[in-house]
């Protein structure tokens, strides 16, 4: 039996389950299960009585369970003592008496260095947490980093099979961009020429717009060959009015001529003087005559002398026409010849611009290839360093995960093994 004073502390901590003399006199089955159960509480289990009288099966496990529980702590003060599953379904007042002192010495026992326990547990436990927090921090880093290192590899390893055939690339940009300087000097040479050509043709321009008459000037001439047809008029009517008046001369001379033969047939019938008269007045008639034949031929003079002139006024006429033809036609000629030329330089100089971006564009295909040359030899090998210190650290976490797993401790097994070391 139990001692009032150990009946009397059990009441005080276990208020919802007393216990009284006759209980502990004849215990039963019930009764020590509730004790039991309660008891557990004590330490945090969260234990509830699923007694049912259908399921025989359940009840068992459960009080299996319990038996299981309480025979771990009644071991914990001496090795040879044992709890069964017979003790529970048939106590004797001794063994439950023996078994409920351990129990709750035991409880003393926790309570009584449960802060410095606990203490160091909880301290220990924290460590445990942040240690396996760490851990799980840097195999999730390494596990990145081995990724990365990975898309590294792969990536150095998939530039490293691009340097030949970008090398072969660069070789035929190199033939294309000297194909293309070789074509942009004969573009150069070409433009240059047509430059020459088109300043010549503006020379010639300018000559041509030089030798084209004024308005002015071409008024001046209009008005001079209305003059010089005036003036050829005037002639006309001065030759028309000549021969008028040579033919009255004419007239004149022939009835001289007459009246001279009936003076020399009458000479020997007329008087000296009046022979005289007569022979003066046929000098007269001889000289007038003279005046006639000079008259006729000033007519004749001013004849060819008008015949030049419409022949000069017609061939300057038609000289003027055809110049003025030809003119327009070396005009029209030469503007189309200038705009055919300038069309062409357009489409030059916009094929020499394309060239241009071209050859640009190769340029700098031809620098980002070498920048990534020069970047991927300098790299590689701090890329194999990292894949190297990467795959140490993998190394070392593989070995930190045997340690952890080999020394890796369940709660209850290690509360057991403190217990037994105290």
């Amino acid at each position: 039996m139990l001692p009032e004073n150990i009946i009397d502390s059990w009441n005080e901590l276990f208020a919802d389950c007393k216990m009284v003399e006759s209980d502990l006199k004849n215990p039963t089955e019930a009764w020590l299960t509730n004790v039991l159960i309660n008891y557990l509480r004590m330490f945090g289990y969260r234990i509830v009585n699923t007694s049912n009288e259908d399921c025989i099966r359940e009840n068992r496990l459960f009080l299996i369970e319990l038996v299981r529980c309480i025979d771990h702590i009644y071991k914990i003060t001496d090795k040879t003592f044992t709890f069964t599953f017979y003790d529970l379904l048939r106590p004797t007042p001794k063994k439950t008496s023996h078994m409920l002192g351990i129990l709750l010495n035991y409880l003393y026992y926790l309570n009584l260095f449960k802060t410095e326990v606990f203490k160091m547990a909880s301290d220990r436990l924290k460590e445990r947490q942040e240690l396996g927090a760490e851990v799980k921090y840097t195999v999730e880093d390494n596990i990145k980093r081995h990724s990365k290192a990975q898309q590294i590899q792969e990536q150095v390893d998939a530039l490293s099979k691009q340097i030949p055939i970008q090398r072969n690339e660069l070789k035929a940009l190199n033939s294309q961009v000297e194909h293309g300087k070789g074509q942009l000097q004969q573009k150069k040479d070409a433009i240059t020429e047509l430059g020459t050509k088109i300043d010549a043709f503006k020379a010639q321009v300018r000559n041509l717009k030089r030798q084209i008459v004024p308005n002015d000037e071409g008024q001046e001439l209009q008005t001079q060959l209305v003059k010089l047809q005036e003036n050829i008029t005037e002639c006309e009517e001065q030759t028309r009015n000549v021969e008028s008046n040579l033919k009255t001369h004419i007239l004149d001379n022939e009835k001289l001529q007459e009246l001279l033969k009936m003076v020399e047939n009458a000479k020997d019938i007329l008087n000296p003087t009046f022979v005289e008269n007569l022979n003066e007045t046929n000098k007269k008639i001889s000289s007038t005559e003279a005046q006639v034949a000079n008259y006729e031929k000033e007519k004749e003079q001013l004849i060819q002398v008008i015949n030049r002139n419409e022949k000069a006024i017609k061939s300057s006429q038609e000289k003027l026409k055809v110049e003025e033809t030809q003119y327009d036609e070396e005009k029209q000629r030469r503007k189309q010849a200038i705009f055919c030329r300038t069309r062409e330089c357009d489409d030059l100089a916009s094929k020499a611009a394309s060239v241009r971006e071209e050859i640009h564009a190769v340029e700098k295909s031809i620098k980002r290839l070498q920048e990534v040359q020069s970047y991927i030899q300098e790299n590689v090998a701090n890329l194999m360093k990292k894949i190297q210190t990467h795959k140490k650290t993998l190394r070392n976490i593989s070995q930190q995960k045997r340690l952890k797993e080999l020394f890796r401790i369940e709660p209850s097994t290690s509360y057991v093994k403190f217990h037994t070391k105290i």
